[in-house]
Formats: C-alpha cells, structure tokens, sequence
C-alpha cells in the first residue's frame, strides 16, 4: 500500500502452499485444463463462455460458480483458494467491452463456495484485482457502498469504515475537486484499492482494523494452518494419554452450516483459533493436542495447582452455551462433576460473541501434575440438549480438545542473608535463604 501518502499496511503475508491436504509437497499451483476436466457439453460451454457469475448476466450460458468450484477446491479452514480463469460473463479481457474481473466470497460465508475467482487477463504483477477481492475476503465492502450515505453514521452503514468518505460509484477516471457527497476535497477514498478508479493504491487505517476482526471472526483457522509451512517442519508438543471410554461427538445435523462450537479458545498462556463446525471442514470434534496434515497442534496452557485463570470462548452468530473439562486424573475420561472448570449460558450480543468473565481455579490435591493432560472445550446451540463432557452427538456444535500442564504451587521462598565482598574479578555475592517445609521430597 501506498503509506507515504496516507495507505496503511495491511499485516498480511500470503504465501504458496508447501503441502497439499494430503501432506505432499506442492508449488500450490494446480493447472488444470476446464474443457477436459469439466468434459462434454459443459467443457465447450466453459470454453466459450467461461463462468458464469449469477447464470443471468448478458444472457451467457457458461458454467455456475459451483461447477468451477467442484473441479478443485482445497479445504478452506487450511487454505485460501484463488481460480484463475479465461472468462467471467463471457469476457476475457483482451477484447473491446467490459465486465466483472473477478469477485470473492466474504468471510463467514458456505465453505463450498469460499474463495476468490479472477480473470487471467486481470493477474499480472502490479494489478490491483486481487488485492481489491482480498479486500472483500476479509469483509471489506467497496467504499461507495451505499453511495452518499451520512458521514455521521459511518461505522453503521455505507462500507463501515470511518475513514473512508462516503462517494458515489465512480467513473475509471480518478477525480479530482471536491467530493460531491461531501462538497469538500477528496480525502484518500478516490486512491482507495477498494474503489473502482484508475489511480488505487492503498488501504486506509480503518479498513486495517476491519480486515483484522475479520481474521478471527470469520477465517481464524487460516491462523493455525499448516499449508504455508514446509513439511517435517511444524513444532510437536507431547499429547495427553489417549482417551478411555469417552466418546468423540458426531453431528445430529450433518452438514449443516449454522458453525456452531468454538471459535476462540484463550485459557492461561494458551490460545486457538478455529471457525466452527462446517467451516471447520463438517468436523463435530477436533482434537487439537496433536498437529493434523492441515492444522498445527495448539501449545499447551500452563498453570499451577491452586491457582484461578482467566478463560475466554468465543463461538458463532447464535446463542450457544459452553462448557470446559480438565482430566485431572489423567485418566482419559471426564468426570462431570468433579473435572468441570467452567460453564457459560448462551450470550445475547453481538454476532461474534464472546464467553468470559468467569475463571478456571485448579485445584490444590488431586491433580496429576507435569504431565500432559486433555482439557475438552464444547459448546451447542442454547436450546440443544445439555452437554456432558462425552456427548455422542451434539446437535449443531463441536466439541475441542487442548493439552494442559499443571505444575505444583512453588514454595514460598525467603532471604536471610545477603553479604558482598571484594574478588579477585569483581564482586563475590552470597546469598542464603530458607524454604518453606515441603513434605513431599519426592518432587522438590
């Protein structure tokens, strides 16, 4: 972005991907020819008229946007896909005439139709087309959404970024003057990538903040994901022990797309990032003290025997309740009265809610400690049946595992006496102290 001239960066970086979902080295470019693999009738119509965006545009015939997707999509909680094409509408770009070059789902939206879709024509170096789709990936909308809406209401309606003045659709031809929505000067918004001028070049500082709620709102996986990282080269931690006579959940709703389940886990010095259930790949568990070929293993959380910490959930766009295990036994299962640690009702609020406000306490006794435990995170719709820590099913929500370690409350440690005294390089320092009793020797 141009941030000599009031742009800001986006802290982004997008990179190749170095595996593919089978855990095989890949360049993360896939060729792939659309006559022969779509084949038939629908090859020649790909061919001739290329993907068809809303199947009504201009009165083309080419192929749906599904039927582009079907060919290849890799799985959107690990990657982000990008289809280059010959056509949109039946316009390639080399030719007289105009049209759509390319266009994005917003975050949040059906894994099957996630991605961006860009003309070949439209891709080279220095085009500002796929940053201007990215934009809208991570929910930016273009910034004369609405046209002349009221600059007082900015954060509530036209593209929902303050710093970007409202303005009618443009024409290609960058203006000058003043704004005649605002009669004043042109702030940054004619320069602005998610305008459709000839003379973009930058993000504004809003559109920042908007593009990073939008990673942990709508593609937090991505955070997680193993596809950027070279195989043999992703950290391990130690599991916890295998479970034992408790179940791993499947759907009561298979494929539904509601995205129920966690999708913000913070306890202690932990924290995971996730979608929900179907953005999560249809997965009613996932079992995250381990790294899978797409999702790295999350690191554990670490606490200490008698101690309270803070814990933060946050799930979908309805009311779910939440509920947190710890197999403190280590004993591969969860006991519902004595290894729950926290429970949260359904939050009313904002689309993106958040459980907190309470805290985990570890109890004193009874803990098996440096050792890696299993803590089990689920959460389901409010009015789905009651969770227990090892549901066969949950009806639209997901069921999360995390490793903990817990370590024994230090003793308390206090100073008798300091001295200090001339050596031959420098200062010799002794220092004697006194611990408090500890009877169990064995792990002092």
């Amino acid at each position: 972005a141009n941030t000599a001239n009031g742009g800001t960066n986006i802290p982004l970086r997008f990179v190749l991907a170095k595996r593919d979902p089978s855990c095989n080295v890949t360049t993360g470019i896939n060729r792939i020819n659309g006559v022969t693999a779509l084949g038939g009738t629908l090859g020649s119509t790909y061919d001739t008229w290329g993907v068809d965006r809303s199947n009504t545009v201009n009165g083309t015939n080419g192929i749906t946007d599904a039927q582009l997707k079907g060919i290849i999509q890799w799985n959107p909680s690990n990657y982000y896909n990008i289809w280059v094409v010959n056509k949109i509408d039946g316009w390639s770009g080399y030719v007289s005439g105009g049209g759509v070059v390319g266009y994005a789902q917003f975050a949040g939206g059906p894994s099957a139709s996630d991605g961006t879709v860009i003309m070949e024509a439209f891709n080279d170096a220095g085009q500002n087309t796929l940053p201007h789709e990215l934009g809208h990936a991570f929910n930016l909308y273009h910034t004369f959404q609405g046209g002349c809406v009221s600059a007082a209401g900015c954060a509530t309606n036209g593209d929902f970024v303050c710093d970007t003045e409202p303005h009618d659709p443009p024409s290609v031809a960058c203006p000058t003057g003043n704004n005649p929505c605002t009669n004043a000067p042109w702030g940054n918004a004619n320069f602005n990538i998610m305008n459709y001028t000839t003379c973009v070049d930058r993000f504004s500082a809003g559109q920042n903040a908007r593009v990073k709620a939008a990673i942990f709102a709508g593609r937090a996986s991505l955070v997680q994901s193993l596809g950027g990282t070279t195989i043999g080269t992703e950290s391990t931690y130690t599991a916890p022990v295998a479970l034992s006579g408790c179940s791993t959940p499947g759907s009561g709703d298979p494929g539904n797309d509601n995205d129920l389940g966690p999708s913000y886990v913070k306890v202690a010095d932990m924290q995971s990032f996730s979608n929900g259930y179907s953005l999560d790949g249809d997965q009613s568990y996932v079992n995250r003290t381990v790294a899978s070929c797409g999702q790295a293993a999350v690191a554990p959380a670490h606490m200490t025997a008698g101690q309270s910490y803070p814990v933060r959930v946050g799930t979908g766009f309805v009311p779910e309740n939440v509920r947190v295990y710890i197999d403190f036994n280590n004993n591969g299962s969860f006991n519902a009265a004595t290894e729950a640690v926290f429970t949260s009702a359904g939050v009313v609020g904002d689309s993106y809610r958040e459980h907190s406000g309470n805290t985990i306490t570890i109890p004193s006794t009874g803990v098996v400690t440096n050792t890696p435990l299993r803590m089990r995170v689920i959460s389901d719709w409010i009015s789905s049946a009651a969770i227990t820590p090892c549901p066969t099913t949950l009806q639209y929500g997901q069921a999360e595992d995390f490793t903990v370690i817990i370590t024994n409350n230090p003793l308390a440690v206090s100073v008798s006496d300091v001295s200090a005294a001339p050596a031959a390089n420098g200062i010799s320092i002794d220092v004697s102290w006194n611990a408090a009793t500890e009877k169990d020797i064995a792990r002092y």
